[in-house]
């Protein structure tokens, strides 16, 4: 469900708020979980940058800063 609101943030009107929504429990998933909700968090941006911005910038911060797994941080990094 993530890779689809990524994919489609342009057609999908609510697509910020739907992820926002994966980010209240971001701690307890899995880590293949993280890796797509910060994909579809920079899709969200490149495709709606006014819409996207807070988000990515949440998601990106989450990440970097409270993530344990090191490669979701490095990848948050780049």
């Amino acid at each position: 469900m993530i890779w689809i609101i990524g994919e489609y943030a342009d057609i999908i009107e609510n697509s910020e708020h739907i992820l926002e929504q994966f980010l209240d429990n971001f701690k307890d998933e899995p880590s293949h979980v993280h890796n797509q909700i910060l994909t579809a968090a920079v899709k969200l941006f490149l495709k709606n940058p006014d819409h996207g911005h807070a988000l990515v910038k949440k998601v990106l911060k989450m990440v970097t800063e409270e993530a344990e797994n090191p490669d979701l941080r490095d990848r948050g990094n780049i």
